[in-house]
């Protein structure tokens, strides 16, 4: 009987011990930043700078030497759950050229069927993902063919990332 007692509380320690593991973080050999919206925009602080894209760390060893391959990547990366992806399917680089200060990125047509503020906010994502990565000065976004809501450009640096809803924000007469 005391046999029996001890062996059903060694099976019962066992199958409890993992369970109390703390739980361990992910670590990265080589991080990057990766900016996405987030998902649920209705508890949002809008007088908060990221307030509407948030930064998700991944792993960027073994590309981060190649912007084309690391920015593929971050078109591919699925959304989490407190993450959505601003990018329509199909969208990947063409080219990536660097101009003085400026790095130009052409991406497939299928980014070309952002109009609005889904443009402006997958922009606003990509610009500050590559600021990071590169340290550029600023980015221009085109597509290969088409133009992007009536422009053949969007050019955006940190100075225009700011996306504070000025809305909730008193104007001059009410202050």
């Amino acid at each position: 009987m005391k046999r029996l007692i001890c062996l059903i509380l060694i099976i019962s320690l066992c199958l409890c011990l993992p369970a109390c593991r703390t739980q361990q973080t992910e670590t990265f050999q080589d991080p990057v930043a990766f900016y996405f919206l987030r998902a649920q925009t209705d508890t949002v602080d809008h007088g908060t700078p990221f307030s509407v894209i948030v930064p998700v760390t991944r792993e960027g060893h073994g590309v981060r030497s190649n912007l084309s391959a690391l920015l593929n990547r971050y078109f591919s990366d699925p959304a989490t759950e407190t993450t959505r992806s601003p990018f329509p399917a199909g969208t990947y680089v063409i080219s990536v050229s660097n101009d003085t200060d400026t790095l130009e990125i052409t991406l497939t047509d299928a980014f070309a069927t952002l109009t609005g503020l889904d443009l402006t906010l997958a922009c606003a994502c990509l610009t500050r993902t590559v600021l990071d990565l590169t340290g550029t000065g600023a980015v221009r976004i085109c597509a290969e063919t088409k133009l992007l809501d009536g422009h053949p450009s969007i050019t955006m640096d940190r100075s225009n990332l700011l996306l504070i809803d000025i809305a909730t924000q008193p104007t001059e007469n009410e202050r």
